[in-house]
């Protein structure tokens, strides 16, 4: 028998856990690029992933389904398609019910990034360009508001003081 024919288990290696083949459509980021992925098979600590541009092997990557966020190292990479390796175990049932309710219809499904509710930079930045007008405007009018209240204070100030030698300044021009 030669070393192709032999079975991992007779090699000596650890049986290759069984893959569930799947088709579920994912959000993959790489570093700060996000990308449309999906997921081709998956088993409790990995998975084969397809996307238009592979990472590198050694890249971590985060993975977003539904609910679900998928950490993990890529650890090959082959004509779009790779393998990632997850730090931690998957919880197989979930994914792919969530995964089958979606496609289906049966779940709310929403496109996040056709969402007219979410922001986009520019509403942030006319959100940002708004708030600053606006504490401008309110600080416009707090130094005004200081400003009249000093005035008022020292128009006071300078009636108390002026009174006293007005008054007599007026009693002599009424005595003479």
């Amino acid at each position: 028998m030669s070393a192709v024919e032999l079975t991992s288990s007779e090699q000596g290696l650890r049986p290759r856990e069984p893959r569930r083949p799947v088709v579920i459509p994912v959000r993959m980021r790489a570093g700060l690029a996000w990308a449309d992925a999906c997921i081709r098979n998956i088993s409790s600590r990995g998975l084969l992933v397809q996307a238009q541009e592979a990472p590198l092997p050694g890249t971590y990557i985060e993975i977003r389904r539904g609910t679900h966020v998928i950490i993990g190292r890529v650890v090959w990479r082959k004509a779009g398609q790779f393998g990632v390796h997850t730090q931690e175990g998957l919880d197989l049932e979930a994914i792919i019910d969530e995964a089958d309710r979606s496609q289906s219809g049966g779940g709310k499904r929403r496109e996040r990034r056709r969402d007219p509710e979410r922001l986009t930079i520019a509403d942030v930045a006319r959100r940002l360009e708004h708030s600053r007008h606006v504490s401008a405007m309110i600080q416009f009018i707090v130094f005004m508001a200081a400003g009249l209240l000093v005035a008022g204070l020292a128009a006071s100030a300078v009636y108390e003081l002026l009174a006293a030698p007005m008054e007599m300044v007026e009693q002599h021009l009424q005595q003479s």
